[in-house]
């Protein structure tokens, strides 16, 4: 018989410190949203698991990339880590869950958060966000213009990957995903943003209208909470985040914590003042874009002032 509900998460080792500030944050708000709580992960310390379970329970799995994507063009493999897939994986989920809610950590929940696992009503197959980019520029390059079996309008329905709830209204999870993986490679040297351009042609393809869920309330970027009061999660999208150059007092709180159960620190364990200047913050968001990390350091040595 299946669970109601699942949110799952994917994250790196050496991030393991913003999983776990993420989950005191999730106890204090939602403690009850899910029957479970899933994690993907590359390797995350068995104490840092050990104490992530002592917060809420949890259940880990060790995420092993589709053998169907082993080949990936280069490109995507410069520019993300494997666990940027591992959102596919939640599609089989389904088969276990009525509902699955997939979160990046990079957020702070300000409230209960437990009514976006409620549809609108009983044929919405999925919520997600509308992303502020489209499918070419935004997500994929330019470059796939010459590609003629690319037929889609560059003014198609973009989702944003930060936070989707996907509905067991879905019923042809296997088809969904192994269209996932086929496109991926199709298009993996053109991928700038690789899962969310595929679940945005996903969409398209299978004629998938999804809810859509209000960035004003769910994803409202933290340097812009005082335009939106009634924000319930605070996301950190793009290379600035609480950890690095946004500084918050609850996220801090929820860290510090953290720490005191004996989990593992962030890397620089100095907060960095987020009173970044007009030009490096710019600096910062053009960096973001570059596909090469090596390029992208060197693109940002070259012209900014400060560190982030």
């Amino acid at each position: 018989m299946k669970k109601n509900t699942a949110i799952v998460l994917g994250g790196s080792f050496d991030l393991s410190f913003a999983i776990g500030a993420f989950l005191i944050n999730l106890k204090k708000y939602s403690p009850n949203l899910a029957d479970d709580i899933i994690i993907y992960h590359d390797n995350i310390s068995e104490k840092d698991q050990e104490i992530m379970n002592s917060i809420i329970p949890v259940k880990f799995i060790k995420f092993e990339l589709n053998e169907k994507l082993n080949n990936i063009d280069t490109f995507v493999r410069e520019r993300f880590s494997d666990l940027i897939f591992f959102k596919y994986e939640c599609l089989k989920l389904l088969n276990e869950y009525k509902t699955v809610i997939v979160t990046d950590f990079d957020v702070l929940l300000l409230d209960d958060i437990s009514e976006i696992a409620i549809p609108k009503n009983n044929n919405v197959k999925c919520k997600m966000l509308k992303d502020f980019i489209e499918i070419i520029g935004g997500d994929l390059s330019h470059d796939i213009l010459n590609e003629s079996s690319f037929k889609y309008d560059k003014d198609m329905f973009v989702m944003g990957a930060g936070l989707i709830v996907f509905y067991d209204t879905i019923k042809n999870i296997d088809e969904l995903y192994n269209y996932c993986l086929d496109k991926t490679m199709q298009y993996s040297k053109y991928l700038l943003l690789p899962e969310q351009a595929i679940f945005s042609l996903m969409l398209h393809d299978f004629n998938i209208e999804p809810e859509v869920i209000d960035r004003t309330i769910y994803v409202v970027h933290p340097r812009e909470h005082h335009k939106y009061k009634n924000a319930k999660i605070l996301h950190a999208f793009g290379p600035q985040k609480f950890w690095n150059s946004i500084e918050n007092d609850s996220w801090n709180a929820n860290y510090k914590e953290w720490i005191k159960l004996g989990g593992s620190k962030k890397r620089n364990s100095i907060f960095v003042s987020s009173k970044l200047s007009h030009r490096d913050f710019i600096i910062n968001k053009i960096a973001w874009w570059i596909p090469i990390k090596k390029w992208r350091g060197s693109f940002k040595n070259k012209f900014r002032k400060s560190r982030f």
